[in-house]
């Protein structure tokens, strides 16, 4: 105790703090998911990467606000603007990538980068970079320009199914209509042909 009748204690009197123990998929992420996902400001060192085939732009639009209700997986390509619609059950980031990753497998993308943005539901998609050896870029938080492909596509979305939209009564034929409306739609980069 100093004169002011404080204690004073030095680092070998201090209570020794215990730290939890990681889950795996935790030490999984810090192993690998720090070797592939990148902050986005590195995308710009690929020279060719506005203008090669290959780098996918990721989103996710809410469905009705409930725990239960369906969200859709928007999967765009950079150079074409030719996207997916995939429906999802819940936001959970493994289901996420399995069904991401079954897309991948039957469409047989070719997939060279994905970007993406700081959503939960996104935390695994370090997973699906580690099994196509392909960098994951990250967008900063709040700055959805980043990903401005992406935000167009879901507007396009949006006009069919506007916000508080429940996921569930839409059938995935209907989703797959509107996909097929959307690639199929003249574009101005393309000289008016579509992206199909």
């Amino acid at each position: 105790m100093n004169k002011s009748g404080l204690w004073v204690l030095d680092s070998k009197q201090r209570l020794r703090k215990y730290n939890k123990g990681r889950k795996t998929h935790d030490v999984v992420k810090t192993l690998v998911g720090n070797r592939i996902v990148k902050p986005i400001w590195t995308r710009g060192f690929n020279k060719n990467f506005e203008n090669e085939f290959g780098h996918w732009e990721i989103d996710l639009i809410v469905g009705k606000r409930s725990s239960l209700s369906s969200h859709l997986l928007t999967f765009t390509e950079r150079k074409t603007r030719w996207g997916l619609i995939i429906k999802l059950e819940n936001k959970n980031p493994w289901k996420l990538i399995l069904k991401l990753w079954e897309y991948i497998k039957i469409y047989k993308l070719n997939v060279k980068s994905i970007t993406t943005d700081n959503g939960f539901e996104f935390k695994a998609l370090f997973y699906i970079g580690y099994r196509l050896n392909i960098p994951i870029y990250q967008a900063d938080p709040y700055a959805s320009f980043q990903r401005g492909l992406n935000e167009n596509f879901n507007g396009l979305v949006r006009r069919e199914f506007p916000k508080g939209t429940n996921f569930n009564k839409i059938s995935e034929k209907e989703i797959y209509d509107l996909q097929k409306t959307i690639n199929n739609m003249p574009r101005k980069i393309h000289n008016y042909f579509s992206a199909d």
